[in-house]
């Protein structure tokens, strides 16, 4: 990893690491022990949940300063060991967007977020639901 953040480096180009199978503090390991200054993090806040690796929140913060982008998305932790939880909608699961928001805003984050879902037969009514929803957490 130490070469590929070094190649990317001297081509200009950043690497962005998406949260899920690993817990966040092992995300952080990596980014700081690889060290090229050029990594960072798209924080999938439901990834955290489904795989059971973190309360976003907290995942957020260990993470917050190589945070570049999130994904907006929600779910419930796995019950069974051998599946991944399950993705919901926003704000039916335990993406804690309020919370989260708050934050961000603490820390003066600048990213973008993207919504996304994976759910068939969402309609686009959920997606500018959603999309409201959280502009007006954004805006508060």
């Amino acid at each position: 990893m130490k070469d590929l953040g070094a190649y990317a480096l001297k081509n200009g180009i950043d690497i962005y690491f998406e949260t899920g199978q690993e817990t966040p503090v092992t995300l952080l390991r990596a980014i700081e022990d690889i060290g090229t200054g050029n990594l960072y993090v798209n924080c999938d806040l439901a990834n955290l949940v489904l795989y059971g690796k973190a309360n976003p929140l907290d995942g957020v913060k260990v993470l917050a300063k190589y945070i570049r982008s999130f994904h907006a998305k929600d779910g419930l932790y796995p019950t069974d060991p051998y599946k991944l939880g399950k993705e919901v909608l926003i704000p039916n699961g335990e993406v804690k967007f309020p919370e989260i928001i708050t934050f961000l805003k603490s820390i003066h984050f600048k990213g973008n977020m993207t919504l996304e879902c994976e759910l068939s037969g969402t309609n686009s009514n959920y997606i500018s639901k959603t999309k409201k929803y959280l502009e007006t957490l954004i805006s508060a």
